[in-house]
């Protein structure tokens, strides 16, 4: 299998670590209008086809850009003048051999689909792949719709669609069963250079880690930004939710039929950037519900909803939840600004400390209380290496630290007296 698919490559001048071998100028013309065709098929989105990683088994585990046959056809109808002027076909069925014209009828395609894809194909530009898993899951009832890992098909023509024969597991474990129309799946054997978009890609994927790492040192505004962006997705997924199930369960009761808004949202199957497609939509597998069923369901909602109202909480309650959800989004808000010199890489424990080395402001001894007046004088006694005067001071009974109090602040006023004396009498 490997021997082949480096044959392949060989054959268009792709050597086995992917790098090309020959110079366009060496290859056939016919085969570089066909690459030139699959790069332009291969550009994914609108204007080409859905290409998905997948890994060929056996030996080496081979990556292959894989896609399906029925997008390919649809690709080629759509652009049907790019592909004659690729092919240098004339219009009409003219253009085209008998032999070529028996075979499409074979394959059940267009003649220009069938002869494009052949060509693509006998260029070893790409081949046709099966599944390498055919086995239901237990509880699955179809087999996904892009299997991971796939093996070179027996039969190698193009066809669109085909039949592939499943297995049951679980307690229908030995059964098996056809499914019709199933998807035909081909691998690009063609190496393609690789392109700016995949260079971006590369390179978001690397800084991603490193952007978040350094997020704990981001900017307070930044910080704030992305707790916005959060909350607003939040509340844009939980309000389209709302409205799904909101409208479906609307025409759902008056109509009995299930319709959805944004159908594929909650689907695995499809890509991301398709979860949003198709923008509205009938399930048209879901059926025709019942009279009787959706009256049952009404009037359970119509019970719920009378006992919800019945045991609501009162206004003030209410008022005192909301008050509590509003104070903590603020107290959270307030903490991350108080906090912004840490968010900025610095310490806010140096404010702390040239706050505490600030010297306090002094009360003047006539706003003093006596025990604070008598913590004072101990404790320049202490300072000033007088412990037993301190001692004596301590063992004062409350009448005389009341007595000395008095003689201090007469003391004192005696004191201002004779400085406002002096100055008067300096004045004059």
């Amino acid at each position: 299998m490997e021997a082949a698919m480096q044959k392949a490559r060989e054959a268009v001048g792709v050597n086995a670590d992917g790098t090309v071998g020959k110079a366009d100028a060496d290859l056939d013309p016919k085969y570089l209008a066909l690459r030139s065709l699959c790069e332009q098929c291969m550009e994914g989105g609108r204007k080409g086809i859905d290409v998905r990683d997948g890994v060929l088994v056996g030996g080496d585990a081979t990556r292959l850009d894989v896609f399906k046959g029925r997008e390919m056809r649809e690709w080629i109808e759509k652009h049907e003048e790019l592909v004659r002027q690729k092919l240098e076909l004339p219009e009409g069925e003219d253009a085209f051999t008998e032999t070529e014209l028996r075979g499409a009828e074979r394959l059940g395609l267009k003649p220009l689909v069938a002869v494009a894809c052949m060509r693509m194909m006998q260029h070893k530009l790409f081949l046709r792949l099966d599944r390498h898993n055919t086995k239901l899951p237990p509880g699955k009832k179809k087999l996904p719709r892009w299997p991971r890992k796939y093996v070179w098909h027996k039969e190698q023509l193009f066809r669109a669609t085909q039949t592939t024969t499943v297995s049951y597991s679980g307690k229908r474990a030995g059964e098996t069963a056809d499914i019709d129309d199933d998807d035909t799946y081909y691998g690009f054997v063609y190496v393609r250079p690789v392109q700016l978009k995949s260079l971006l890609q590369g390179a978001a994927l690397v800084l991603a880690p490193v952007l978040m790492c350094l997020y704990p040192i981001a900017p307070l505004w930044f910080k704030f930004g992305v707790v916005y962006v959060c909350v607003a997705l939040l509340a844009l997924i939980f309000t389209t939710i709302f409205v799904r199930l909101l409208v479906y369960s609307v025409v759902w009761l008056t109509t009995g039929r299930s319709f959805w808004v944004f159908p594929n949202l909650f689907n695995d199957d499809v890509p991301f950037m398709d979860a949003l497609l198709p923008r509205y939509g009938f399930d048209k597998k879901a059926g025709l519900a019942k009279w009787w069923s959706r009256l049952t369901v009404l009037a359970l909602l119509v019970a719920g909803g009378v006992a919800f109202y019945l045991n609501a909480p009162d206004e003030e309650a209410v008022k005192e939840m909301r008050d509590t959800a509003g104070n903590s989004f603020d107290e959270f808000m307030n903490w991350a600004t108080a906090n912004k010199q840490i968010s900025n890489g610095t310490d806010t424990n140096s404010t702390e400390a040239e706050e505490t080395e600030k010297p306090k402001e002094e009360k003047p001894d006539s706003e003093k209380t006596y025990e604070e007046i008598f913590a004072d004088s101990v404790g320049d006694l202490l300072e000033e290496g007088q412990e037993g005067e301190a001692e004596a001071e301590a063992e004062l009974s409350a009448d005389e630290r009341a007595a000395r109090l008095d003689a201090m602040l007469e003391a004192d006023e005696a004191e201002d007296e004779g400085t406002e004396a002096a100055h008067d009498s300096s004045e004059l």
